[in-house]
């Protein structure tokens, strides 16, 4: 099994030290979340038109496939200029994956704007990730949906995907997001079967604190059962949300204490 890191847990990092640490810690990819806290990858210099090429041979030259670009974009937003923005942004992604060889762009769905019925919202969030999808195709880019939002549960992100009816549209499974919906690993993993190309894996209390993998209630090992049970041959990418809660351990402990329990997991596998 593939393990990766989001650099959502290293927020501070130089994207230098980005590459050298997965390559140091045995991680067999990264997951590009922001750099330096840019999370619009399309504005931070590291993936200037100047410099991209560098970025390129950093992660090249270590060894360490960049296994995905995340992007913030959404597509649930009742004003049209906000729906279009989020499309170009999208697309700047898609173009920039392409650049750097990653084979995916990561979007997320959108909330549901308050009283407005689901099937109106799916079917605009189906049309637009078809629109999105055959555009990338156009540079041989997935696009990858994050069960994230108002389409958490693998049951609320999946007909949506079923309805978009791209082969270029694929899903971001975050195992942790759907877990803490009552989304069981075993129910989720029988509706993404076939369309999962990434996973997010993380662990947390009975209360939501988020916590060290192994420390929380999150069944981890029955997660990556039912990984390798389905034949999953992408990446399972530890993210640690350093950007959002400073509070958390820092990713020099988190990163390595990551990959050797995930690691003696899949041994035993």
């Amino acid at each position: 099994m593939k393990f990766a890191f989001s650099t959502l847990g290293c927020p501070d990092w130089p994207i230098e030290k980005v590459a050298a640490a997965a390559k140091e810690l045995g991680y067999d990819g990264v997951e590009i979340r922001g750099i330096r806290r840019v999370l619009d990858l399309t504005k931070a210099p590291e993936f200037a038109p100047a410099n991209i090429e560098a970025t390129r041979s950093l992660f090249a030259s270590a060894g360490i496939p960049i296994a995905s670009i995340d992007c913030s974009s959404s597509f649930c937003w009742p004003e049209k200029e906000k729906q279009e923005a989020a499309f170009e942004e999208a697309l700047r992604h898609v173009e920039l994956a392409a650049k750097v060889g990653a084979p995916q762009v990561r979007v997320f769905g959108g909330n549901i704007p308050e009283g407005e019925p689901r099937e109106k919202w799916a079917r605009i969030l189906a049309d637009s990730l078809r629109k999105l999808a055959r555009a990338a195709a156009k540079r041989n880019v997935v696009i990858a949906i994050e069960s994230h939002d108002s389409w958490t549960r693998c049951d609320e992100l999946m007909p949506v995907v079923k309805a978009a009816g791209d082969k270029n549209l694929k899903v971001l499974w975050d195992m942790g997001n759907s877990f803490a919906k009552g989304e069981s690993f075993e129910e989720g993993g029988k509706l993404v079967k076939g369309y999962v190309v990434h996973c997010h894996i993380k662990d947390h209390t009975a209360d939501g604190k988020e916590v060290l993998l192994g420390s929380g209630i999150v069944p981890i090992a029955e997660g990556l059962a039912v990984l390798k049970s389905m034949g999953f041959k992408g990446y399972v990418s530890l993210e640690w949300e350093k950007m959002w809660m400073p509070n958390i351990e820092d990713p020099e402990v988190a990163f390595p204490h990551a990959i050797k329990y995930l690691r003696g997991i899949d041994s035993q596998l």
